[in-house]
């Protein structure tokens, strides 16, 4: 699934009546699909870019199964999955990041030993738009970071007090996002 669209279902679950989620969280994730749409937009100048997309399946064992990641968008409602799903996203621009580092230092390798100054020219380029590409990358990444362990705070604690009030086990082990009027 390519990433801005995991964004886009992840924003349309969350905003869905029956999930209800708070507007720190909404507001959280449209940030955070902005600062990779900017990423992924830069990551378009080169062929082939690694962690533009979440894979549908992985393989577990020896049989591919669908991605555990993105069981939020494909109907499991918990605190748990959504962050599982913010896990999957960290994965496909941590890929990215490595991705871009490995062009900057490919090409300013070449810029600096070619012989050719046009060809130096153009590796420059590439070097500089695989640098903005890194940066990018690094921002949205860190973005996502910041919002996962945010949420996590808050939902962790709830969890916790629904347990020690006598909540049902379930219930307490994973917060849903159920809850008219929350944040």
């Amino acid at each position: 699934m390519d990433l801005i669209d995991a964004f886009d279902a992840m924003e349309a679950t969350l905003r869905h009546r029956d999930v209800d989620a708070p507007r720190r969280q909404l507001a959280g994730v449209r940030a955070w699909r902005a600062d990779t749409a900017v990423a992924v937009r830069l990551a378009a100048a080169f062929r082939n870019p690694r962690g533009v997309r979440i894979p549908d399946r992985v393989m577990s064992g020896r049989r591919w199964v669908p991605n555990p990641g993105l069981s939020f968008i494909y109907g499991d409602e918990t605190h748990r999955a959504w962050a599982d799903m913010c896990r999957a996203a960290l994965a496909a621009i941590t890929r990215q990041q490595h991705h871009a580092a490995g062009l900057h230092e490919h090409f300013k390798a070449i810029a600096c030993s070619t012989s050719d100054p046009g060809m130096g020219d153009a590796a420059t380029v590439l070097a500089r738009r695989a640098a903005q590409w890194w940066g990018a990358a690094v921002a949205a990444g860190r973005r996502g970071l910041i919002l996962l362990q945010k949420e996590n705070s808050i939902s962790t604690p709830i969890g916790q007090a629904i347990a020690s009030a006598g909540g049902i086990r379930e219930v307490a082990r994973e917060k849903t996002y159920h809850q008219a009027g929350a944040g």
